[in-house]
């Protein structure tokens, strides 16, 4: 459904209403609930129903204010490309380990992540979703493509499971490859890393809450989350049918092809 133009525009002049009270009723979300306790320094919003604040910088970003683009942060490199050996030396990647379910998982985790990565990085986010080209930008693009993965992940079972665990790895390693690279010491990587990823609970938490219901409430965790509380509604409308879009896409693609990432997120341009 989408999302009436008066509405997005009271969303914005209010600094997105209130929930709290479909907070109340609503069962909460399953395993991106545990272990979230208080708000961290960046976080933009934890319940749908909370009240949005004037931001704070990320204390991971150069100065809390450099712009950075997705060249100018080193992030870690992942190898999950299925080999093309096969055939008569089948038997070797066998014994190898290759093809192992353990394996398998491993890959699958990290073409899922890469997926997540890189479209957070398009250009098309900074021109035609009145975003500023910043790390906290895209890491926050970052956390709502990964939960689009997740909520995916969670109809495939133990083996989804498993997955989110290792995607979750991932991220947490590529973020401290990202932090040494900017230049926060080795002795602070864990503490920062945990925060940002405290943050990612948040907003995971905000966007589960808007499966299944009306535009509004995705439309206000991502004017929280995603604009900071200081965006337009043109932009958060188109936003919002972006995620709609690829959540719908993700969750009735064949288990296989999801689970090898042999598939790309949508053209964001195109909604």
């Amino acid at each position: 459904m989408r999302l009436p133009r008066a509405l997005a525009d009271r969303l914005v002049r209010a600094a997105a209403g209130s929930t709290a009270s479909l907070a109340r009723t609503r069962s909460v979300p399953g395993p991106l609930w545990a272990g979230v306790t208080a708000g961290p320094t960046g976080a933009r919003g934890w319940l749908p129903g909370s009240a949005c604040t004037v931001r704070r910088p990320m204390s991971t970003s150069p100065e809390n204010s450099s712009p950075l683009g997705p060249d100018d942060v080193k992030r870690k490199k992942f190898y999950f490309k299925k080999s093309e050996a096969g055939g008569r030396f089948e038997w070797l990647l066998d014994m190898l380990g290759y093809n192992t379910k353990e394996a398998k998982q491993v890959r699958s985790a990290a073409a899922l992540y890469v997926l997540a990565r890189d479209q957070s990085s398009q250009a098309e986010f900074v021109e035609h979703f009145g975003l500023e080209k910043s790390f906290e930008n895209r890491f926050y693009l970052e956390c709502l493509h990964i939960w689009m993965i997740l909520v995916r992940l969670r109809k495939e079972g133990a083996l989804g499971k498993a997955t989110q665990q290792e995607l979750f790895e991932n991220f947490h390693s590529d973020l401290t490859t990202q932090m040494h690279s900017l230049g926060v010491e080795t002795i602070q990587l864990s503490a920062r890393a945990r925060e940002l990823q405290n943050v990612f609970y948040g907003a995971a938490v905000s966007y589960d809450y808007s499966l299944g219901v009306a535009d509004a409430l995705l439309a206000s965790a991502l004017y929280r989350n995603i604009y900071g509380c200081n965006g337009r509604a043109l932009h958060v409308e188109k936003l919002v049918r972006y995620v709609r879009r690829e959540v719908h896409i993700i969750n009735e693609m064949d288990a296989s092809r999801f689970l090898e990432g042999a598939w790309t997120f949508g053209n964001p341009l195109n909604v």
